[in-house]
């Protein structure tokens, strides 16, 4: 991830730092609280396990960090967002918490000099390219305990390929065609074919770009490569009908389906994110 690039998504994220808790868990606006169940699915986990030393890398505003905090949990948090740092320790301060927050990259974990039993990447892995992620990986490692567990969120390739919204397009054109060697004249076609039947779907932006996708048919295999056992996937983030028509959606419709589906097979083209549960070799 080049330093231009890490510099231009740490302002994006500082400039919805004061409401980006607001508008992205509790309803505000009337959004769809596809993070809530990112967390519910993290939590529920964690009601399986000790007590123990916990890492929120890439915390955002907080909110885990102050919900884990309240259950008893030790935990240590980072973000390379000052914004989000300023806003977590507000909100740590009007709640009596302690600060336990710093302002760090994940390529920068080692400087933290502590070891964790549990790692968790809520919503950050899609924004390391993949010439970062050996470098992360290697972080990860130097602060996660032997037999720890790391728990991360990621967009799923096969939702974003059947969305019929603007991500379609990129899915379809660089995760598939360009990798198996598709002409360039023939994937310049296709991407107008394509764009043509979702009827002008507009094309994702360069910035946008950077959120990488993940299979997760071959995710297991991606962390095993990494010294990781992937145990268990859960799907969140449900749409019935293709993304384009979110705004047709019936939301206690699609909240009920949620919960239902999170582990089913046909949750590989109706959610589009997943979290991933492993354990790094001991």
């Amino acid at each position: 991830m080049s330093k231009k690039f890490t510099s231009t998504r740490a302002e994006l994220w500082d400039s919805v730092s004061h409401e980006y808790e607001e508008t992205s868990f509790h309803r505000k606006h009337k959004l769809y609280p596809a993070n809530s169940f990112r967390y519910e699915l993290i939590l529920d986990f964690l009601k399986t396990q000790e007590k123990t030393k916990i890492l929120d890398a890439g915390c955002g505003p907080g909110l885990m960090t102050r919900t884990l905090q309240k259950e008893g949990w030790d935990v240590v948090a980072c973000d390379y967002s000052q914004g989000m740092i300023k806003t977590s320790k507000k909100k740590a301060e009007e709640e009596n918490l302690p600060d336990v927050y710093h302002h760090l990259s994940l390529q920068e974990l080692s400087k933290l000099n502590e070891k964790f039993e549990i790692i968790i990447l809520n919503g950050v892995l899609p924004y390391i390219s993949k010439e970062e992620e050996h470098t992360v990986f290697a972080e990860i490692k130097k602060v996660l305990k032997p037999g720890g567990f790391l728990i991360a969120s990621h967009y799923n390739l096969y939702f974003d390929i059947f969305g019929m919204d603007r991500w379609s397009v990129s899915a379809i054109l660089e995760n598939i065609l360009e990798p198996v060697g598709l002409p360039k004249e023939e994937i310049k076609k296709a991407d107008e074919l394509i764009t043509s039947v979702l009827k002008n779907p507009d094309h994702v932006l360069d910035k946008e770009k950077t959120m990488k996708l993940e299979d997760p048919i071959g995710y297991k295999d991606k962390l095993k490569s990494f010294g990781f056992a992937e145990f268990d996937q859960a799907y969140y983030n449900l749409f019935y009908l293709p993304a384009k028509f979110e705004a047709e959606q019936n939301q206690d419709v699609r909240e009920d389906l949620e919960r239902k589906l999170r582990r089913n097979p046909k949750g590989l083209l109706l959610y589009r994110t997943f979290v991933s549960f492993a354990k790094l070799a001991s």
